[in-house]
């Protein structure tokens, strides 16, 4: 959700490798999308940059992430976002527009990642190019991301329930 947007904006640090991945299942005609998306890639001579993977299985998207050092969330909304826990069980540090409410539950700015409040696109290229080229913080933030996972296992989860049930 909102790569094309990504790939608007990721103009101006695309001298980094990115990956990008487009699932089916999160626009209307995902084959005019993807059609457009390669377009936008040839006409702006991403293609070295930018890898449109499709949809793939879990053991695929863990292998990308295990090579992965941040991990760009532009979504407008999300409703809670799973995928920057997937992203940080990795030890990998998120960025997301506070637009999409999920990640304000998640990602904690400077700690496990970043927040860009107004959808602010030149904030969001400059907070990347930061982490990118600052290797001990990204290190730091990856670390206090997989710590932020631990909030998260089943037990904790479950416990949350429960005790939200006995207070009726």
């Amino acid at each position: 959700k909102g790569l094309g947007y990504a790939l608007n904006y990721g103009l101006s640090f695309c001298k980094y490798n990115l990956i990008a991945r487009m699932d089916s299942d999160d626009i209307c005609d995902p084959f005019r999308f993807q059609m457009q998306l390669e377009t936008f890639i040839k006409d702006n001579k991403l293609k070295d940059f930018v890898k449109l993977h499709g949809f793939q299985k879990n053991d695929y998207i863990d292998k990308l992430l295990e090579n992965s050092s941040l991990y760009l969330m532009s979504s407008y909304t999300e409703s809670f976002g799973i995928v920057l826990l997937e992203a940080m069980a990795h030890g990998i540090p998120c960025v997301a527009f506070s637009s999409a409410e999920g990640a304000k539950e998640i990602i904690k700015n400077n700690k496990n990642g970043y927040l860009i409040d107004h959808r602010n696109k030149v904030i969001m290229a400059k907070k990347i190019d930061s982490l990118i080229n600052n290797k001990e913080k990204l290190k730091e933030l990856g670390k206090n991301a997989k710590e932020t996972v631990k909030d998260y296992t089943m037990d904790k989860i479950k416990q949350y329930w429960i005790d939200l049930i006995e207070k009726k």
